[in-house]
């Protein structure tokens, strides 16, 4: 199945296996793995947050610091934030703030 990126709210890890979350409430799952997904879309607005969470950064709505901190996105889903990953996400949520 053909998809717009736009359409993709995040992709979640899931062995070598992956899920990808829609707009339309659709949950599509493929035969590549997060780090292939990270490949192809990390130019395109996506940002790994955590080894089992690729997100588009424009369907992000909050970010909690609540619970070692997670994000949660326009269809409702709460995704955990790696302690790893955070100074990233902050980086580049500033960036596009800015520009």
């Amino acid at each position: 199945e053909l998809l717009e990126v736009d359409q993709i709210i995040h992709c979640k890890s899931d062995s070598n296996y992956s899920e990808i979350h829609l707009e339309n409430g659709k949950t599509l799952v493929a035969s590549k793995t997060l780090k292939e997904f990270d490949e192809m879309l990390s130019n395109k607005g996506f940002l790994r947050i955590h080894n089992s969470h690729l997100v588009n950064l424009e369907k992000v709505k909050k970010i909690l610091k609540a619970d070692g901190g997670y994000v949660e996105m326009s269809n409702g889903d709460k995704l955990g934030i790696s302690r790893n990953r955070k100074e990233e996400l902050f980086k580049f949520l500033e960036h596009i703030k800015n520009t």
